[in-house]
């Protein structure tokens, strides 16, 4: 069964739904895509943890050769402190998958269909529904990435981890709910997050392949401690200032890309940078990728929501919407 033909990127002789489609990228295309100097990689535009960021990229070279660019084959649990960008990271891996991003908030599930029910409601947010299969409460997942964090949270709810643990099976992966729903997970790609490695139950580790992150402040101290002086970021909201002033500059000579570089490295090395979710969102309203747009207007007036700038910036962008919609 070919789950989701729209999400289908790539031909595939298997399936006879994929003719119309271009062939996969070649080797050296998907060596560019999955390069980290490459400015249009979305994991190039995170500063720091290189080698993590390296490992996300070398599975994602191999699945966009896939049809369906799933990356199924492996799953990663992003260990670290708060402030290392795990959701940022994940984020951005699935962007570079093209792929949708579904987070779940462990602390809005308590039982396996809860944990359904989230999945299923990102996905309907993302425009895609579940596909029905082998009669009533029987689906399949279509391609996505699923986000976890604090997973550690999930320790005191048994009905959740086992429907996790059974979702995440090497063999015959699929979500079981307590009220009878089977949910094929094969076109899944998994990835969770915690800040306490020590509280994830047991078994789970086993599963996944563990990508250790730092917060940019520590990866300054290490690189001065080492000498690197030319790499570190000391002072990191002056830092994410000098970015965001940078961010600004690009976008008022059009360039857009590099904007959005800065501004998206501004954000990881100091959330609370209104300035950069400003830019950035004037940078996407103007590649008129609004739902981002949309979204960094709505994150910056959510941390200042007394300054008129985000709310100028999502109605700019409201505005691009209602004409397209009207058209």
């Amino acid at each position: 069964m070919l789950a989701q033909e729209e999400r289908s990127f790539h031909r595939d002789e298997r399936y006879p739904q994929t003719h119309h489609l271009p062939p996969a990228p070649s080797e050296e295309a998907r060596t560019c895509l999955t390069d980290l100097g490459n400015p249009k990689n979305p994991l190039g535009q995170v500063w720091g943890n290189d080698q993590a960021r390296k490992r996300l990229c070398d599975a994602a070279f191999t699945a966009l050769a896939r049809y369906n660019h799933v990356c199924n084959d492996v799953a990663f649990l992003l260990t670290g402190p708060k402030g290392a960008h795990k959701r940022e990271i994940a984020r951005r891996f699935a962007e570079l998958l093209r792929l949708p991003f579904i987070e779940i908030n462990p602390a809005t599930i308590k039982t396996g269909h809860e944990l359904f029910i989230e999945i299923g409601n990102g996905l309907q947010r993302a425009g895609l529904p579940l596909v029905e299969c082998k009669g009533p409460g029987r689906s399949v997942l279509p391609p996505c990435v699923i986000f976890l964090d604090d997973c550690h949270d999930l320790k005191q709810k048994p009905n959740v981890w086992t429907a996790l643990l059974q979702a995440v099976a090497v063999t015959d992966p699929t979500l079981r709910t307590e009220q009878g729903v089977h949910v094929k997970t094969l076109h899944a790609t998994w990835l969770l997050a915690t800040t306490n490695r020590a509280e994830l139950i047991d078994g789970l580790p086993d599963r996944f392949t563990e990508l250790a992150l730092t917060t940019a402040a520590s990866q300054a101290q290490h690189a001065s401690n080492s000498g690197d002086t030319g790499t570190a970021k000391p002072n990191v909201p002056t830092t994410a200032n000098q970015l965001a002033a940078s961010a600004a500059a690009l976008l008022a000579k059009g360039e857009l890309d590099r904007a959005i570089a800065d501004a998206s490295e501004a954000i990881l090395l100091h959330a609370p940078c209104i300035e950069a979710y400003a830019v950035r969102s004037e940078a996407y309203r103007k590649k008129y990728e609004i739902d981002r747009a949309i979204a960094d207007a709505t994150e910056a007036i959510r941390l200042a929501p007394n300054s008129p700038l985000g709310f100028f910036h999502r109605a700019a962008a409201y505005r691009i919407d209602f004409i397209r919609n009207k058209q």
